[in-house]
This record gives C-alpha cells, sequence and structure tokens, in this order.
C-alpha cells in the first residue's frame, strides 16, 4: 500500500498545467543564458511529443491480450510517461554541458519512476511506456536540429563524456535498487520477487529503457558539442597559400 501510495503521488504532479509550466521554465532557462535556439528546441520537443502522442492514443487501435479489461482502450503511448521523458530529454538540451551530467540523471530518474508507476497501478502496459520513451526521442532529434541550426557558437565547456554516461546509466540503477531495498524493509522480498516477478521485469526494462534512451541522448548532444569545436583542417589551397608565405 505504501508503494501504491507513492507512485499514485508521482503521478500527481504530471498534468496540463504542470507541463506547461515546467516547459516554459526550462525554456526560460535557456533564454536566461542566451540560447534562443535551444530555448526553441526545447518547446518544439515538448509541444510536438505530447501532441504526437494524444493523437496516437485516438487513433491507433488497441488489441485485447485478454485480462485487461481494466485498462483503458486509447492507452498507447502512455501520456504521463511522455510528460515525463520530454521534459527530461528538454532539460539535457537547455542545459550546459558541465551540468548535463546532472540534468540527465535527474530527469533520468524522473522518467523511469513515472514510467514505472503507470505500471504498477495498472494503467498501461510496459510497451505503452516505451512507445511513449521512443516519441520523446523522436522529437529530440528533430529539436537537436534545430537547435544546432540556430546555435552560432560552439561551447569550450567540458560535456558528458564517457564517464558521465556511466554515471546517469549506473545512478539509475542505484536509485532503484535503493527504491526496492526500501520496499523490502516493510515486505519480505522473496515474497514481492515471487508475487510480482512480471511487474519487477517489466520495471526493470522500463528503467533500463529510459537510463540508456537518457544516456544517448547527452552522449549525442556532446559528441556533436565536441565535433563543433574542432577546428577544420586547412584545405590545399590554403595549405600552399601558407606555404608560400
Amino acid at each position: 500500500p505504501s508503494v501504491y501510495g507513492a507512485s499514485s503521488n508521482l503521478l500527481e504532479t504530471i498534468d496540463v498545467s504542470s507541463l506547461a509550466i515546467v516547459g516554459v521554465a526550462i525554456a526560460l532557462l535557456a533564454l536566461l543564458r542566451r540560447r534562443i535556439g535551444a530555448a526553441l528546441a526545447s518547446l518544439v520537443l515538448v509541444l510536438g511529443a505530447n501532441v504526437t502522442t494524444q493523437v496516437l492514443k485516438s487513433t491507433l487501435p488497441r488489441p485485447n491480450l485478454g485480462a485487461e479489461s481494466v485498462l483503458p482502450q486509447g492507452s498507447f503511448p502512455s501520456g504521463h510517461a511522455t510528460v515525463a521523458m520530454s521534459l527530461a530529454l528538454a532539460l539535457i538540451i537547455v542545459a550546459s554541458p558541465r551540468a548535463r551530467t546532472v540534468a540527465a540523471l535527474a530527469g533520468g530518474t524522473y522518467a523511469a519512476a513515472v514510467g514505472a508507476a503507470v505500471v504498477l497501478l495498472n494503467w498501461h502496459r510496459p510497451s505503452d511506456v516505451l512507445g511513449a520513451y521512443l516519441v520523446c526521442c523522436t522529437w529530440f532529434g528533430a529539436a537537436a536540429l534545430l537547435s544546432k541550426a540556430l546555435q552560432r557558437t560552439a561551447s569550450t565547456d567540458s560535456g558528458v563524456g564517457g564517464r558521465g554516461i556511466a554515471l546517469v546509466v549506473g545512478a539509475t540503477a542505484v536509485s532503484a535498487a535503493i527504491a526496492l531495498a526500501i520496499v523490502s524493509r516493510r515486505v519480505e522480498l522473496v515474497a514481492v520477487v515471487g508475487g510480482r516477478t512480471e511487474f519487477i521485469l517489466a520495471a526493470l526494462v522500463v528503467i533500463a529503457s529510459a537510463a540508456v534512451l537518457i544516456a544517448t541522448a547527452a552522449w549525442l548532444l556532446d559528441d556533436a558539442r565536441k565535433s563543433r569545436a574542432t577546428p577544420h583542417p586547412p584545405s590545399a589551397d590554403r595549405e600552399r597559400e601558407l606555404s608560400l608565405r
């Protein structure tokens, strides 16, 4: 019951008003850093991903796999998971290279927790959550291209790098382990695993997917930044001119 209540409280943080407030706040963060491209990209990501999910939910058929009459018909992709992941990816876009690891860790943990919660409460299938994550990643690609097109200067700060990616994935896994340990203090761990094996496996898939996607997004932004910051070698004509001088 305590885990069920905590999951319900977590999902209550997501509604239209909270999406608008947090989405605008993320864009304002970029504007304060004079990164207009990143601000526009974050808004495109959040708006595009959530509108796409609502369109898909209302149009895609949902086959009955049996014993799921309590689940809503329009459940793919998950709206709650889309909100959480879109905000997490938007935060990564606007974060400075130095703060991107922390942003990825915070956003990834939140997106993973929301994804596991909607499965725990029997609101969605695990595939509904993964579908939402992938919708957000699609719009992340479009938003990153927009940000790159509008960005004029390349940052020289250090980025995420390999250690940061490992930190994001590892810390998300550790967070899941800590949550499981807290639960096991009140309920026998063996009984939890034995009675809810399907949910635990589904939650692990959701958490791992969120961690990998978030870390990959952060790595792609960092790799693109390094590519822009690397000076291009001079052309053959330029080399000939320099040699003559």
